[in-house]
């Protein structure tokens, strides 16, 4: 079992890699895809090998990623494996789910702002203030910008909650929406893997919004 759960988190941190260094049009973001796996069975015969081929799926589209994108997806990956913890596990795989699997837009907003709330959410408290100040602090470099983008992020998660509690979503809007969630979700991960190590390795929300929300 742990070496099942190793060989997944080695594949996500991969797809996570593909998703932080590279850029692509919205909804086109660049991931990779399990193809076959091998399993060794040391009671039987043989080993046991599973394959599929990504390419037949009806969303599969080939990319072919640059030299430079490939420098980019080794930094990616050094960072990701030095620093991933297992307290954002959530956010990893949220993120991933909603940049790659999620086609309906409603989907794919609750799952990039559940990114946020792994990230800096807590039990208790004003959650919306907390977590979109604590973000708008990590991805804005100055008070203007800061106030514009927290309003947003308000904007986004008021949105989402709509959904959650079965509220009838703006669909001229939705779709901007959850690909402004992911977009954000996605640059607070890059800010926290690269720049702000000290962040990503507090254990909870809680710790890491009041980190940011305090200046530090």
């Amino acid at each position: 079992m742990q070496g099942s759960n190793d060989l997944r988190r080695k594949f996500e941190g991969v797809q996570l890699a593909l998703l932080l260094a590279t850029e692509r049009p919205v909804g086109s973001w660049v991931t990779a895809r399990l193809a076959w796996q091998w399993v060794s069975d040391l009671c039987s015969h043989g080993g046991n090998l599973a394959w599929a081929d990504a390419r037949m799926s009806p969303s599969f589209m080939p990319y072919e990623i640059s030299t430079k994108e490939c420098d980019s997806v080794e930094l990616w990956s050094t960072l990701i494996d030095q620093r991933w913890t297992p307290a954002i596990d959530i956010s990893v795989r949220r993120l991933l789910s909603a940049a790659n699997a999620r086609t309906d837009m409603a989907d794919r907003l609750v799952d990039a702002v559940i990114v946020w709330e792994n990230l800096f959410g807590t039990s208790q408290g004003e959650t919306r203030l907390r977590i979109s100040s604590a973000m708008a602090w990590l991805l804005a470099g100055d008070q203007s910008t800061r106030e514009q983008l927290q309003t947003k992020l308000r904007k986004i998660y008021d949105d989402r909650s709509k959904i959650v509690h079965g509220g009838k979503a703006d669909e001229a809007v939705l779709a901007e929406q959850a690909n402004a969630a992911l977009m954000h979700a996605r640059d607070t991960l890059r800010v926290l893997f690269s720049d702000r190590a000290d962040v990503l390795a507090l254990p909870d929300g809680a710790a890491r919004s009041i980190r940011m929300i305090l200046g530090g």
